[in-house]
């Protein structure tokens, strides 16, 4: 969305500038709702050891019910499936807590998101 790209380019420079001790690749990509290719072709490519998948949910007060909403400045949501890596996550909500960000979770449903089955089936590409 347009919003993920106003946002996530800034705070990618904000990073770029901090020369963390590891390597950064920020994907912007499409077919979300039909199949995440853009998600999945990016991730053969770049094939990083963790992947953060950053999309838009659903904030009250526009009359959608509560339990398909989050509560608006209540932070940003984590999205909870089995799929997802329990540590990962884990270490995010840690993370959040030494930081003070207010974190909301979310049960992200079945199936989850296309950019987080991670890593990739192998597809005959040899390991970096």
């Amino acid at each position: 969305s347009y919003g993920n790209l106003a946002t996530g380019v800034p705070r990618a420079q904000e990073i770029a500038a901090e020369k963390p001790d590891c390597r950064v690749t920020v994907l912007l990509s499409s077919m979300e709702e039909v199949g995440g290719q853009g998600a999945m072709t990016g991730g053969f490519a770049v094939r990083p050891d963790y992947a953060i998948a950053v999309d838009v949910s659903f904030g009250d007060g526009f009359g959608c019910r509560a339990e398909q909403t989050a509560p608006l400045g209540g932070g940003p949501m984590l999205g909870l499936a089995p799929i997802l890596d329990r540590t990962f996550t884990r270490r995010l909500q840690e993370l959040a807590k030494a930081h003070e960000i207010p974190l909301q979770s979310r049960w992200a449903g079945a199936p989850a998101p296309t950019p987080t089955i991670w890593p990739p089936p192998d597809r005959g590409s040899k390991p970096r």
